[in-house]
């Protein structure tokens, strides 16, 4: 729930300094830009801090590219840069709607090398007790 509160003030912030419209702005703006896509990775990346100590039998949990998310971002962004005359709003935008398939895909591989909730395969069983 932190994370996801921290996605929405940043976004509420990026539009705010969008609309004041100085010098800085685009320099928050785009700042913003690079917080949201570590606020999402650090959301993911929660995961692997979980413990569990009770006496639960856990498999593998593995991440899936979302093609749809994917596509999405992928005709958004033709049918923006297709228009010819793109703003900075635009860009940022644009900027914004591809952190979550370029998470997804960071988190694809990180997942396929931790694989998390096992160890070495196994199933990890009273993980608290050893």
């Amino acid at each position: 729930m932190k994370y996801f509160i921290a996605i929405i003030i940043l976004l509420s912030s990026l539009i705010a300094f969008q609309l004041l419209d100085t010098f800085y702005s685009t320099y928050l703006n785009i700042s913003i830009v690079v917080l949201i896509y570590l606020t999402l990775i650090i959301w993911e990346l929660s995961i692997f801090k979980n413990n569990f100590n009770n006496e639960y039998k856990f498999r593998s949990q593995g991440k899936s590219i979302d093609v749809f998310d994917l596509i999405f971002a992928i005709l958004i962004s033709v049918l923006y840069i297709l228009q010819g005359n793109i703003s900075e709003f635009e860009i940022l935008f644009i900027l914004c709607l591809w952190s979550i398939p370029i998470v997804n895909f960071v988190m694809w591989f990180i997942y396929k090398v931790k694989t998390p909730y096992t160890r070495i395969n196994y199933i990890l069983i009273n993980v608290g007790l050893k």
